[in-house]
């Protein structure tokens, strides 16, 4: 309680001056007597009256900017002051007032307020139960009275500090962040500018630089030095070079600060400007930077202070006091939490000397000095402070446990009043409730300052004074301490002096011996938190008292208030989070590996597991949160395992929320715990991310930045994401079985999802380098080997040497070492049998990827400030990191959120198979890879469709041409540039396609190397097929070119016949009627044939030829087998539709190992597969040659016989055929060869026969006789001969070689083309047809006669596609408008030139079109054969004919079925459409899936789904049931298999691949992608198992639930296809 006792008579008579003064004066500015303070007689005289005011000195009237305020940091910027200025200029009969503390209201009525509030206590001092006082004020009277004009006061704050604060908002431009608040989400905004080390070069930049360097922990960040230019007095002294000195040396830098603002004044400007989330992360790095904290702020835009307490609720301080030293225990707790003594320091007048800088040395070690309160001697410390002045600011001292090291054996706090007590009385009186003891510096204590302080009577706070003695008044102080002594119960040891002899180092000492004895003794302790009730109590406000923070606060509060342990707490509350997460996490990775499986069956094992998933999301907050700024946990560091639709959701909201504008580069740091990983990205972009020694961070956390301004275009991108993970190597995890694999599969998905990874190490632990670079170098090769390839950045923690990049390049050669080694051992574990080094996996030079960080810490913590030279450091890896991000855009677009959401899936699902390599599933990779695989399909089409109209065109030519001119055609050469030529176009477009930046190229750029492959392929396939079609054509024309240089000769002699006739019928006197005419003409034609007596071509015994043929293929197989051949028939007796399938076939060796496991007719059926695709190609060869106009070749056969021998001599058909298999086939095959070869030799004869194509002359070669001799006009007769004979069959030939191709354009370019466009996109397509359909006979088609299945789908969509003729009649319409215009523009041309006769036309002609129209010779003959006609006239006849020949083709066309005229196209279009979506044709060996892999030249062949292998015709050999597992499942089960590939020995299904070393069976990607083939096999469970011979499947219950629509789903998922690319 307050004292009641009467005072002295000199106390009583000094406090009723003091308040006789108070009511006389009218002020400018006035303050309030703290109630509590003063005695009992002058507080129930200040009831009484209005107000106690005391009047300004004369210099405390001036304006502000004119006379800075009292303060221990001011120091004059003017040289005509003296250096005592700042101090109160005394004058007769006042005494001087607080600077600061006017009112605009001068009515003595009115009671008057301080500008920083009222000191009103509402209680008095309690003590707690240890006889600790606890704060609080000690008295409500006089609380009501002068609580409204409180208020008023608030309501219109004194005019001089609004004027000042908006003059200072308005240098640092700060005028609009009043009402709109700096936010965290746009401080954390990446800019141009905030990458650039920059020094302010205006006021207006302060702000932003204070910002940036104090949340990059950057000790400078109080500094508001700005660039420094030359004055311009200096400028014209340094011009004129004078040499004299006058006033002008007084013009110096130092004059320049002026422009500047005080650290403190930039301070509370960006703290009024902030909202509270930013407040608390301003204060929380300021913390970090051991920055002394505001504690109260000055009154800025109201009349009251203002408590930070909010703004340090998320500071946490470690220390160890002496009293756990011994135990090696230590203390981490809520800096607000904390209860502890409080020494304040605050000064009366002025000073010399500055207290802050005595207080840095104060709370400093020895040897680790730092600024933890700003003075007048750093850095822009002596400016002016405008709005500063009132700002308490503490900071604490927290011991380390090592008594000889540590200032205190406990944590205290240090408060600091900046400014003078007089005018910041509020402030005091505040400090002298929560204080433990109050230092007050004054240089002399007289009557004014005896007034004050008595007024403090029995407070139970302990008081010092420190004294400065610069004058004269030392009696005056000495009289006036000792009226204080029984005041305020002082003793020779409260009173220090100090002046300019004073030895600090020894009063610093001193200062610290006072204050460890006053710790010492019993004392108040209190909290931050509980000074907000004295502060309330004194009218300041509170931070936290605003209604979002109260709102906040109390919702934390009811959360978390019932938190005792937070173990026990998720296992009680959270029961998602607690076992049954972590069960549900074990049966993700369970259905993936598959490791408890047993006996059970696959399926049905994985149907128990799948239905004990379960998931729960709220997913809008948490994007709300992330958008401002707040870590969203990625992988749950309790259950190792990521919520993956929880994740999900989240993402897709964020994605809405920022309206698909969500591009972003991903950074993620790795490494061992404890080695300041997520220190490094708070520093790096001043994020929030837990930091503590141990196991802080729990799995892995990300946070977003906005990108702002010119960097979006630059580094296209709007957002960094910014992934910090749980250390590596954790202790706590040590002991357990699968610590290696936990961290293993961290590292692998957090490398999966960067850009750029960061791995943080720490230099002083060779033994967890070494491991955590095996981490690294696995998780780098797992990219690599799928096509992600980031950037590693390697930074190297606690290295401070200035030489230390140079020094290390022993270390980095050694490092570089290591991660060979650990790649390699990687590469082992993944069972890649290749020499590899960390150089391969990715994109490492050691002399840019290594960076060279100081250690954290300046000095010993848990007093070590941030070192400045580790944050700049950062900054540089900062700046470093983004000018890669600006060169990575160039070359590949960053992800947006859907994608970053693919990447997550993907790499999760892989991590939980234990064969990651081999279980990655992406679908942005699958959707890349389909969209080069078109684009390959495209280039593929382009290069065989220029090379067929090639080989047309060079067909052409050769059939024109005569032996002399064939030698002439350079046709190989050409051959071969084209070819060159057209390989060289696809590389370049492969090229161009990786360089276009399209999406997700460079995942698939370890496909690139297999369509280069492809396309080398494709040019020899093309070169065999145009050099084959070129030397059949040239082979067929030297044959032909005999019979018709033959034929010609036959025909001039008759043509001399018939011409002499002619003139012997013409001297006839009598004309000879028709029937004569024809009688001489038929006596001629006869006896001309029986002269020249023409040749018969011979009729081969083809069968013959190809049994020789045979037998000498054959002829080196062994004894048995030429047995064989010997007691074969003839080849007449075999034909391929009589081959069947016999027990000697299969290989006795083979079936004897596995017939335990596998029937005999399952081999049976392996080798009728082998078999019936054999027969299928040899067809097609058989009628591509009989389509061919010459006779038959021996080399038919030999070709016949290696297309036999290519296939039959695979190793795999080997194994289980026998001999027997191949004879009798190539038996069957030959047979039908030698039927249809002996039926085109005699057809060949038939049309070539000599004497048979002049009989076929024979009636034009009559009329034309006729005609001449009844001397008719026959010019247009000739002409439409040569059109109906000549023009007609060339024309429909040249229809027929182009038609093929236009087809296949056509159909491209058609609505369904999507289903050729690749083999995946045409397995969606034949699947969805078949699901419409379901017809189980096509089910079965497709999966036991895949190839040929796939060629009656096609020609079956060719026959729909042109059911309409329109279509397909349009076509030969423009194929055929096309030539009959070209035909046009030469007969137009050939009427301007002179020809003598019709024979020379005709040859210039077919010399012009020789490219186009093959024109038959004998054709020709007949109409060159007495033809006088006017070659001018005779092109005019041909012309007016080619409208009707035209119309005539077209109507020729349309009668025929589109059956028919494919058939008779030299370019098949369903053939080609199946070189286009057949591919390898390879299938599963498990379930018969066909290969999808693009191009015709890759190394490994895959699926994107594969189906249960009973569908493929397998059964289980005991039961006969067919098998229900699905080989995707399988290979991640612990099942094993036999089969001939392994010799009849069990195998594991995880290591099929020593087996099928070219089959990538990957696992599903999700629960469901496998629903399509299950709904099938559900459907038509019995009706496969009747088909196949066998007993229905024993399926699992869930699969029977599966509906149509969901297969459809499942497959369009698996496919990735959209709705929209659907037909």
């Amino acid at each position: 309680m307050a004292s009641t006792e009467e005072p002295s008579d000199i106390t009583e008579k000094a406090r009723r001056g003091l308040a006789e003064a108070l009511f006389r004066k009218a002020p400018d500015l006035s303050w309030r007597i703290p109630l509590g303070s003063c005695p009992a007689d002058l507080r129930h005289e200040t009831e009484i009256q209005s107000a106690a005011v005391l009047p300004m000195s004369g210099a405390e009237k001036l304006a502000p900017a004119m006379i800075p305020e009292m303060g221990d940091e001011v120091e004059s910027l003017d040289p005509s002051v003296s250096s005592e200025a700042g101090k109160e200029v005394e004058k007769p009969g006042t005494v001087p007032m607080p600077s600061g503390m006017g009112n605009e209201n001068e009515n003595p009525g009115v009671v008057l307020s301080s500008s920083q509030g009222n000191g009103v206590k509402t209680q008095d001092a309690t003590e707690d139960g240890s006889g600790m006082e606890k704060s609080g004020c000690s008295s409500p009277e006089l609380k009501a009275e002068v609580q409204p004009e409180l208020e008023k006061e608030e309501k219109h704050p004194a005019k001089e500090r609004r004027e000042a604060l908006e003059e200072v908002l308005g240098k640092l431009k700060l005028e609009k962040k009043k009402s709109k608040k700096f936010s965290l989400q746009g401080v954390l905004e990446i800019t141009s500018g905030s990458l650039k080390e920059s020094i302010p070069s205006a006021t207006g930049d302060l702000p932003w630089h204070f910002l940036r360097k104090v949340l990059a922990l950057n000790i400078t960040a109080r500094s508001t030095s700005l660039k420094r230019g030359t004055s311009d007095c200096q400028r014209s002294r340094e011009e004129e070079g004078e040499n004299r000195i006058d006033e002008s040396i007084f013009c110096t830098f130092r004059m320049v600060e002026r422009v500047s603002v005080n650290p403190l004044d930039v301070l509370c400007a960006v703290l009024l400007c902030s909202d509270s989330f930013l407040q608390q992360e301003i204060l929380s790095k300021m913390s970090m930077c051991q920055f002394a904290l505001p504690l109260l702020l000055p009154p800025l835009e109201t009349s009251r202070c203002t408590l930070m307490l909010w703004a340090m609720r998320d500071i946490v301080k470690k220390w160890r006091s002496h009293s756990l030293a011994d135990s090696r225990g230590f203390r981490e707790e809520s800096l607000v939490l904390t209860p502890m003594p409080t020494i304040s320091f605050v000064r009366m007048g002025s000073l010399s000397f500055s207290k802050s800088k005595l207080l840095n040395e104060f709370l400093s070690p020895s040897q680790q000095h730092h600024d933890f309160f700003l003075h007048r001697d750093m850095e822009c410390g002596n400016i002016p402070r405008e709005i500063a002045d009132g700002l308490v600011e503490i900071a604490w001292y927290f011991p380390g446990g090592q008594k000889s090291l540590d200032l205190f054996p406990e944590p205290i706090a240090v408060a600091n009043l900046h400014g003078d007590v007089e005018s910041h009385w509020v402030q005091f009186s505040f400090l002298s409730e929560i204080s433990s003891a109050i230092f007050i510096f004054a240089e002399h204590i007289g009557e004014r300052e005896y007034a004050l302080l008595s007024l403090l009577k029995e407070s139970p706070t302990k008081y010092y004074f420190i004294l400065e003695h610069r004058g004269g008044k030392i009696n005056e102080t000495l009289t006036f301490l000792k009226k204080l002594a029984p005041v305020l119960n002082l003793s020779k040891s409260h009173i220090l002096a100090k002046d300019g002899t004073t030895n600090t180092a020894g009063f610093v000492e001193q200062l610290r011996f006072i204050t460890g004895r006053i710790i010492n003794a019993p004392l108040k302790t209190v909290t931050v938190q509980e000074m907000a009730t004295v502060a309330r109590e004194l009218t300041i406000q509170v931070d936290e008292d605003f209604r979002e923070c109260q709102e906040a606060r109390n919702r934390a509060v009811e959360i978390t208030g019932d938190v005792r342990d937070i173990a026990v707490y998720k296992q009680e509350m959270l029961k998602l989070q607690g076992d049954l997460w972590k069960n549900l996490a074990k049966v993700e990775k369970e259905l993936c590996r598959m490791e408890r499986q047993g006996e059970m069956p696959s399926e049905k094992y994985r149907s128990e597991q799948r239905d004990k998933l379960m998931f729960a999301h709220f997913p809008s907050i948490a994007a709300d949160l992330m958008l401002e700024g707040f870590p969203l946990e990625l992988i749950d560091g309790d259950a190792s395992n990521i919520p993956l639709q929880w994740i999900t959701d989240v993402l897709t909201k964020l994605n809405n929320k920022l309206r698909r504008q969500s591009r972003m580069f991903v950074i993620t740091v790795l490494g061992v715990q404890s080695t300041g990983k997520s220190t490094l990205l708070n520093t790096m972009f001043g994020l929030q991310f837990a930091v503590s020694s141990g196991r802080c961070t729990r799995g892995a956390f990300m946070t977003l930045l906005k990108v702002q301004g010119n960097l979006v275009q630059e580094l296209g991108c709007d957002f960094i994401l910014v992934i910090d993970t749980e250390g590596l190597k954790a202790p706590e995890l040590a002991k357990l079985e699968d610590s290696y694999q936990h961290d293993n599969e961290l590292a692998t998905l957090v490398v999966g999802l960067s850009d750029v990874t960061i791995v943080n190490m720490s230099m002083e632990n060779a033994t967890e380098m070494k491991d955590i670079l095996q981490i690294v170098a696995h998780a780098f090769l797992r990219m690599e080997k799928i096509g992600q390839r980031p950037n590693c950045q390697f930074v190297h923690q606690n290295v401070s040497d200035v030489s230390a990049h140079d020094q290390n390049m022993r270390d980095r050669k050694h490092l570089l070492e290591q991660l060979n080694k650990m790649t390699q051992a990687a590469a082992k574990m993944e069972k890649i049998d290749r020499d590899i080094k960390f150089s391969d996996i990715m994109d490492y030079d050691p002399e840019i990827h290594n960076w060279y960080v100081p250690g954290l810490w300046h000095g010993v913590p848990p007093m070590a400030s941030v070192s400045r030279g580790y944050s700049e450091k950062v900054f540089e890896l900062k700046k470093y990191l983004f000018e890669f991000l600006r060169d990575c855009s160039v070359k590949k677009s960053p992800k947006d959120i859907p994608q970053f959401i693919e990447w997550i899936k993907s790499l999760w699902n892989a991590v939980k198979h234990e064969n990651f390599i081999f279980s990655f599933r992406n679908s942005l990779i699958a959707e890349a890879y389909n969209q080069l695989s078109t684009k390959y399909s495209e280039w593929d089409w382009g290069f065989r469709r220029e090379m067929h109209l090639w080989v047309s065109e060079q067909e052409t030519l050769i059939q024109n041409a005569s032996p002399e001119e064939l030698d002439r055609l350079n046709w190989q050469h050409e051959l071969q540039r084209k070819l060159l030529s057209g390989e060289q176009e696809i590389l370049e477009s492969l090229d161009k396609y990786f360089e276009s930046g399209s999406s997700n190229l460079h995942l698939i750029e370890k496909y690139k190397e297999d369509f280069v492959r492809s396309a080398n392929s494709l040019k020899h396939e093309l070169d065999h097929y145009s050099y084959n079609k070129c030397n059949d054509a040239i082979h067929i024309r030297k044959g032909r070119y005999k019979l018709d240089t033959l034929q010609l000769e036959y025909l001039k002699i008759i043509e001399g016949k018939a011409d002499r006739l002619l003139q012997e019928c013409t001297k006839e006197e009598r004309r000879l009627d028709d029937q004569e005419l024809r009688r001489e003409f038929e006596r001629m034609w006869t006896e001309t044939l029986s002269e020249i007596s023409p040749i018969h071509l011979e009729n081969r015994q083809i069968y013959l030829d190809i049994e020789r043929c045979l037998r000498k293929d054959l002829s080196h197989r062994g004894s048995s087998v030429n047995l064989k051949v010997q007691e074969a028939k003839s080849l007449l007796n075999y034909r391929i539709n009589t081959f069947q399938m016999k027990s000697e076939y299969i290989n006795s060796s083979v079936w004897n190992k596995v017939k335990r496991i596998f029937s005999k007719k399952e081999h049976a059926r392996k080798a009728e597969e082998v078999a019936k695709s054999l027969m299928s190609k040899c067809i097609l060869f058989i009628d591509e040659k009989v389509n061919s106009r010459g006779d038959y070749d021996e080399t038919y056969c030999v070709e016949l016989l290696h297309i036999i021998n290519q296939m039959l001599q695979q190793v795999e058909v080997q194994k289980y055929t026998s001999p027997s298999f191949e004879v009798d086939l190539k038996l069957h095959i030959l047979g039908e060869a030698a039927h249809i070869f002996q039926e085109k030799h005699e057809n060949f004869i038939k049309e070539n026969d000599p004497q048979i194509r002049l009989e076929k002359l024979k009636p034009e070669y009559f009329s034309i006789f006729r005609n001449h001799y009844l001397e008719r006009d026959t010019q247009q007769n000739r002409a439409q001969d040569f059109c109906d004979q000549c023009l007609h069959p060339a024309l429909v030939d040249y229809v027929n070689k182009r038609l093929g191709i236009e087809i296949v354009d056509d159909l491209l370019a058609s609505t369904k083309s999507i289903g050729y466009a690749s083999r995946s996109f045409f397995q969606f397509t034949v699947l969805k047809e078949l699901l419409e359909e379901r017809d189980v006979n096509n089910y079965v088609q497709y999966n036991t006669s895949y190839e040929e299945f796939v060629k009656s789908w096609i020609m079956r969509q060719i026959l729909v596609h042109y059911a309409d003729k329109h279509y397909l009649k349009n076509l030969e319409k423009d194929i055929l408008f096309s030539i009959v215009k070209k035909i046009k523009e030469m007969l137009e041309n050939l009427k301007y030139k002179c020809f003598k006769e019709i024979s020379e036309f005709l040859e210039f002609f077919c010399k012009e079109m020789q490219k186009e129209l093959v024109i038959s010779k004998d054709s020709l003959a007949g109409i060159q054969f007495k033809n006088m006609t006017d070659p001018g006239q005779f092109s005019v006849y041909v012309e007016n004919v080619l409208p009707d020949l035209e119309k005539q083709i077209l109507s020729e066309f349309d009668v025929l079925s589109v059956e028919s005229k494919l058939s008779k196209l030299a370019v098949k279009p369903q053939d080609e459409i199946f070189k286009r979506v057949f591919g390898c044709g390879k299938q599963c060996p498990f379930c018969k899936t066909p290969c999808e892999a693009g191009g015709s030249a890759h190394k490994e062949h895959f699926a994107a789904v594969h189906r249960p292998e009973g569908l493929g015709r397998f059964r289980w050999d005991k039961t006969e049931k067919l098998v229900n597992e699905l080989c995707s499942t399988l290979v991640v089960s612990q099942c094993r298999f036999k089969s001939t590939e392994t010799e009849g020995k069990w195998h594991p299904y995880k290591d099929y691949r020593v087996c099928y070393p070219d089959w990538c069976i990957q696992p599903d990607p999700s629960i469901n992608a496998s629903d399509y083939w299950k709904f099938v096999f559900k459907e038509f469970n019995h009706e496969f198992a009747h088909q196949y011979r066998a007993k229905p499947a024993d399926l699992p219950e869930d699969w029977k639930n599966i509906t149509q629509e969901q297969a459809l789903e499942a497959l369009k998922k698996t496919y990735n296809v959209e709705q929209a690319l659907l037909p």
